[in-house]
């Protein structure tokens, strides 16, 4: 087949070969033989952890339309694996045929893999920076697969009143012989009900080993064995194609219709729907059993009639109801959560897909990609010296290499949603040796994070950015070394806090100065304290992860900072994962500008259409969708002490608190110019990211929440401090609600963009 000949469809004699040196930085350790790991944490260790998972983008073929590519990467051993690469899309997503799409299996070692299509030219997927390069063979860039993280649309789903709930982190009391817990309150495999049922519809979320030098039926081994005689089977099979024995097989009767299987150490859901056998008043069986299963929200087993019982289930008598039994398969440690049926008349949905909702072909399992907290902890670890702090289940990612910045947080353990933006392509490349860094790394290290230090102002002739005297253009300007670079010292250290320190020296643009030492205290927050914050109690039923940062500058020199010599600020960025529905509020103080000043500043990237921003009644309200570039500020005078974010598509309100000093209005400016009143900058600022020209590509996408303290005038040895609290509450619309009308006075409906 002739590569021009490729259209929409690919060739069908696709090959998988080996070439060159497989292009990964890792730091291969002795071999970790028989190994098993039951978090993201604990298996970052392993050489070839971090390439495992899913990958997707577009590639385009000379002279061919581009083509929506999926790419799973499993790993079996240090140095080997299989990946399957799917054309359309990965199997179980709701734009691609039910069969997946064209699929191909694939296996290798660390060396680049070639693509190759038909006689006249190869393609080739290079691993690298946040994914995969595809490449033709003249070296040119033909697209990119960058790592995603799907999350099964119905994970979490609640049970309904009806139901009986047989697990949810309280107890064993619907469960008998040898059923057990583990510390975090999760179910262990090897367990089997006290009750007996008949038509179910069951909800089930597991969680399965990563178990590498495994393979086949030893590789995270369990099983849904319905009435004890019925077996859903239990497997990684993640990367593989669907076959009898595998993950949502009825074992050995009946593959699935698709492999909708994720990478081990994701939390899955299965939702079964059984209906049992009839049986006369003799005994006799009338009507087979049937079965229909869903895995993460795609339908794998639809309707399958049962004439006996599966695998050794097959030995046991058929009966009208039966216990539940998790298999405990050679010990392969298996951990189950939200697990609940309802005795129900069998009914299946009929549908490709469920939802959360119980809604049908509403959402597939990759329409969400945010990450994960444990998979972003995993990384983190193997590139920087990143430390996690905890408390129940709120934790944060602290890299003190990068100046002590929280990285990202989770409300709901390891396996919560990741809220902070991360740079996976620049934290993977790292630091690079002084001249080499090239394009924005030249001029800052964009790692992102969720909560940074930073010192202002940017710009202006008291700028520390710029190097006296040479225009205010892009290409003069530079963070300093202390903000970008540098690594700060860790001097205390618990379970949920952390002191770093740092001393150093700045030269602003009218060459003053500044010889200074910073303390940073990062501490997770307990509940007494977010209800603090917030005026109120916390919903029971909500999430929550809150964490303060102290931050006191020093003058640790033997002159007094002055405004006619420049002052510094302390300036705290937060950058957050973004969805398509996000809003920034911030609430504002009503009254005359001529008093207060205006109530927003957007001059800074041109003006942002209406649509966007919007002010009004108290309220200033920017879209965070990460797909417009604008910022905006908000004066001293106008700052309530507060702005946040609302994402309906995560269930998460964002908060940033900090304390305004009461009638300071001296804030150092950033505009890049020649100021007239170089301390007539803002106290909050927000920042939406986007493409930067007609061509250009967003750096993220993300949004920012910024807070600064007003302009530091220090005497000798004086210190000055400036306090920042970010929040991050999960729960539903309704509890969302109560707290935001207790911080604002206003329902969280206002939180809308309206078309005007």
């Amino acid at each position: 087949m002739n590569m021009g000949d490729y259209k929409t469809k690919p060739a069908t004699n696709l090959k998988w070969r080996k070439a060159g040196l497989f292009l990964l930085a890792l730091g291969f350790s002795a071999p970790l033989f028989g190994k098993t790991f039951m978090s993201m944490e604990e298996a970052s260790v392993y050489p070839s952890f971090p390439v495992q998972g899913e990958y997707a983008g577009t590639i385009t073929l000379p002279g061919a339309e581009p083509v929506h590519v999926g790419l799973q990467v499993a790993a079996y051993g240090e140095n080997e694996f299989r990946a399957r690469l799917f054309f359309g899309g990965f199997p179980g997503d709701l734009t691609v045929p039910s069969d997946g799409g064209e699929a191909y299996q694939l296996q290798g070692a660390f060396e680049d893999y070639v693509l190759e299509f038909g006689g006249e030219g190869t393609l080739r997927l290079r691993y690298g920076l946040n994914g995969f390069t595809a490449l033709d063979e003249g070296n040119q860039d033909r697209g990119r697969l960058k790592r995603v993280y799907r999350k099964s649309p119905t994970l979490g789903m609640a049970p309904p009143s009806e139901a009986l709930v047989l697990v949810d982190g309280t107890g064993l009391e619907h469960w008998r012989g040898n059923a057990s817990m583990t510390d975090d309150r999760l179910l262990k495999q090897g367990a089997i009900t006290a009750g007996v049922y008949g038509d179910i519809r069951l909800h089930l979320e597991a969680k399965l080993a990563f178990m590498p030098e495994k393979r086949n039926q030893s590789r995270s081994n369990s099983g849904i064995y319905i009435q004890n005689r019925y077996e859903v089977q239990i497997l990684d099979s993640f990367a593989l194609a669907p076959v009898f024995n595998g993950n949502t097989s009825l074992y050995r009767v009946a593959a699935p219709l698709v492999n909708a299987t994720y990478p081990p150490l994701t939390w899955q859901s299965y939702d079964v729907f059984f209906r049992a056998p009839r049986f006369d008043a003799a005994g006799e069986k009338t009507e087979n059993a049937r079965v229909t299963v869903y895995l993460n929200g795609a339908l794998v087993q639809d309707d399958v009639e049962l004439e006996n019982g599966t695998g050794l289930g097959g030995q046991r008598q058929e009966v009208p109801r039966g216990e539940l039994l998790l298999q405990n398969h050679g010990g392969d440690p298996i951990r189950f959560r939200n697990v609940w049926l309802v005795e129900d008349e069998y009914s299946p949905p009929g549908t490709r897909f469920i939802d959360a909702q119980g809604g049908v072909g509403k959402a597939s399992a990759s329409t969400t990609a945010t990450p994960v907290f444990g998979d972003d902890l995993a990384f983190l670890k193997t590139h920087t010296d990143a430390v996690v702090l905890r408390l129940g289940d709120a934790a944060i990612a602290v890299v003190p290499e990068y100046q002590g910045r929280v990285m990202t947080a989770t409300a709901s353990g390891d396996d919560g949603l990741s809220s902070g933006w991360i740079n996976y392509e620049l934290v993977e490349q790292g630091i690079l040796p002084e001249g080499e860094a090239t394009g924005l790394d030249a001029h800052l290290y964009a790692f992102g994070g969720e909560e940074r230090i930073w010192f202002g102002p940017e710009g202006g002739q008291y700028s520390i950015f710029f190097e006296p005297g040479v225009p205010f253009e892009f290409e003069n300007w530079f963070t300093p070394a202390a903000i970008d670079t540098d690594p700060w010292k860790v001097v205390d250290q618990s379970d949920h806090s952390m002191t770093l320190t740092h001393s150093f020296s700045l030269m602003n643009y009218s060459r003053t100065r500044f010889d200074l030492s910073v303390k940073r205290e990062v501490k997770l927050l307990p509940d007494s304290a977010i209800e603090a914050i917030l005026g109120t109690a916390l919903p029971e039923s909500a999430a929550r992860v809150a964490y303060e940062t102290v931050n006191t500058v020093t003058n640790e020199g033997d002159q007094a900072w002055t405004p006619e010599g420049g002052l510094l600020s302390i300036w705290l960025l937060s950058m957050f994962q973004p969805s398509d529905k996000t809003i920034m509020f911030i609430p504002y103080v009503e009254g005359d500008e001529s008093d207060l000043g205006p109530v927003v500043n957007d001059d800074y990237f041109g003006s942002i259409e209406s649509s966007r921003l919007q002010a009004k009644e108290g309220m200033i309200l920017f879209s965070g969708d990460g797909k417009s570039r604008g910022k905006i500020g908000v004066l001293p005078g106008r700052s309530k002490g507060i702005a946040g974010s609302y994402d309906p598509v995560a269930g998460r309100l964002t908060l940033l608190s900090y304390d305004p000093p009461a009638d300071e209005r001296r804030y150092v400016n950033s505009q890049w110019q020649l100021q007239d009143d170089p301390y007539s900058g803002d106290a909050i600022n927000a920042y939406n990211d986007g493409p930067v020209g007609e061509d250009g590509e967003p750096m993220g996408p993300f949004y920012e929440l910024e807070s600064s303290s007003p302009a530091l005038a220090l005497a000798p040895g004086e210190s000055a401090i400036h306090v920042q609290r970010i929040l991050h509450i999960y729960a539903d619309e309704v509890a969302l609600d109560r707290i935001f009308r207790e911080l604002t006075g206003k329902p969280l409906t206002a939180v809308n963009l309206k078309r005007e």
